[in-house]
């Protein structure tokens, strides 16, 4: 959820929705763009993943690993890299 939105919209499903549809217009763009795969990192587990977007598939998730920020985008990137 994006906290920064919280003065703005007070219901957190509010929140979530405008978070969401951020996302589906960076996942439409990222479509249009030649020779790019698109990879979304979550935090796990992803099993439980509460997020129905049928524009992005189970296969270009990417399990977040790390307890920082820092780590995380460091394990992403590494990820990234080896894939």
């Amino acid at each position: 959820m994006k906290a920064r939105l919280a003065p703005v919209l007070t219901d957190v499903d509010s929140r979530r929705e405008v978070a969401l549809a951020f996302l589906d217009d960076l996942v439409a763009k990222v479509a249009t763009l030649a020779d790019v795969s698109l990879r979304v990192a979550v935090t796990p587990p992803v099993d439980g993943f509460r997020m129905d977007r049928p524009s992005i598939l189970w296969h270009q998730l990417l399990p977040q690993r790390g307890t920082s920020l820092g780590e995380r985008l460091q394990h992403v990137i590494e990820d990234l890299v080896s894939a």
